[in-house]
């Protein structure tokens, strides 16, 4: 989630003058006054601590200002729209639920070759995919893994990179032989990636929607994961849920998973059916409503 540069927050309102802007980034430029935008979440009312103190400052002002003027704001689940609705200026009939879609992955060819280089056993290891954001909970995930010593043979794989400019700190993840840095990929090799894990292991403390698990389902991967924020929201009934992320917790369930084949099997079929009623037509269908039904006003006098 971040912000237009400062040229874009210049230049859009110009070169859309006399016509209204719809933004889906999570960002849009607050000199326009006729538009739409989309708030994927309040993280940075909620949880201002994971981020930089200039990110927050920004991000918030940027937040009030749209919400105060905007014709509608987009949002992708009941929790979160409940939560912008509590620190902005919003009414029930300008937020726009869409949700996300999840069937994305469905035209991409995996790579399996990221499992050579990476020198991965197919079923024999687990994946974790986000940004280095203390709200991601990864500690929790290599200090379980790291309780799993009767299981030599397993590795976790962390998919994804630290961005420094958004982020307070990164979360230390251990340094054991083991956990394999995969660093960000291409969705060629994350494909490949879920296709062939024991599980996605999803801890967060704190998501808008939650798009990995969906996007891990809807790849046959089970997910381990836990009914915080908007997490069973989007992935309801599907994973196998622990009641708290803590490494006890998880370490249990990553235990389980790696012992049991037949509970990977009914996991994958669940995650499939449910992923599958998340398609990104669906969300734009529900965009195209929300558009429609705006009465825009006249913006030919104003950026």
């Amino acid at each position: 989630m971040l912000g237009l540069h400062g040229w874009e927050q210049l230049l859009l309102p110009w070169v859309t003058k006399g016509a209204p802007l719809l933004s889906l980034s999570g960002s849009a430029p607050w000199l326009k006054h006729v538009q739409a935008c989309t708030f994927y979440d309040a993280a940075v009312f909620d949880r201002p601590g994971a981020y930089r103190r200039v990110f927050v400052w920004w991000y918030r002002f940027l937040f009030r200002r749209l919400a105060g003027k905007a014709a509608f704001v987009a949002t992708v689940s009941e929790f979160s729209k409940g939560r912008l609705m509590e620190h902005l200026p919003l009414t029930l009939q300008r937020v726009a639920l869409l949700g996300c879609g999840a069937d994305h992955f469905s035209a991409v060819t995996a790579d399996g070759k990221v499992l050579m280089r990476l020198r991965l056993i197919p079923g024999h290891y687990f994946i974790v995919v986000g940004s280095a954001n203390v709200n991601k909970n990864h500690s929790a995930v290599v200090e379980a893994f790291t309780k799993l010593a009767d299981r030599p043979d397993l590795k976790l794989v962390i998919v994804g990179s630290h961005r420094p400019e958004v982020f307070s700190r990164a979360e230390v993840l251990g340094t054991d032989a083991r956990i394999v840095h995969a660093g960000a990929v291409d969705d060629a090799s994350l494909k490949a990636l879920y296709e062939h894990a024991a599980a996605l292991v999803f801890p967060s403390r704190y998501e808008g929607f939650g798009l990995p698990p969906l996007e891990a389902m809807s790849c046959g991967c089970p997910v381990i994961t836990t009914r915080t924020a908007a997490i069973p929201e989007s992935c309801g009934e599907a994973p196998f849920y622990v009641e708290e992320a803590c490494a006890p917790q998880l370490a249990e369930a990553m235990h389980r998973l790696a012992g049991d084949p037949s509970l990977r099997v009914a996991l994958a079929h669940a995650g499939r059916r449910h992923s599958a009623r998340f398609t990104w037509d669906a969300v734009a269908s529900r965009l195209l409503s929300s558009v429609s039904s705006v009465h825009w006003t006249d913006d030919t006098r104003q950026a």
